[in-house]
């Protein structure tokens, strides 16, 4: 989840928010196996002027290549069909994490992911 602080909104009015994973290290968008960008889409109604949106932004860190790599989310919203607010600083560390790496054991492999920023930020 990426929870996207939205300042100075027009109640009422329709927002789209769209966020995307940058990687940290080439600043390209990531992409799934499939080739498809991990976004993610939550359109809501502004009631208060300042608000915390959360978006769902669903993916496999392994299926995207990402493990031990960092990441940043880009975020853009819209309303009434025009570009108003981005937020696109690839080296803002509150917006992003880390992947862990594999670790190998006898036993075969150990993986555990908890996709919070808290835990990665550094």
């Amino acid at each position: 989840v990426d929870n996207v602080i939205c300042t100075n909104l027009t109640i009422g009015h329709e927002y789209t928010l769209t966020p995307y994973l940058m990687d940290r290290a080439t600043g390209d968008r990531i992409k799934d196996s499939k080739g498809n960008y991990v976004t993610g889409n939550k359109t809501f109604t502004a009631t208060k002027k300042n608000m915390t949106v959360p978006v769902i932004v669903k993916y496999n860190p392994v299926d995207c290549g990402l493990v031990g790599k960092k990441i940043t989310f880009f975020e853009y919203m819209t309303t009434l069909g025009k570009d108003v607010a981005c937020h696109t600083d690839l080296n803002d560390e509150g917006q992003g994490m880390g992947h862990p790496k594999l670790q190998m054991s006898y036993t075969g492999i150990k993986l555990h992911f908890v996709l919070t920023r808290q835990m990665f930020m550094k």
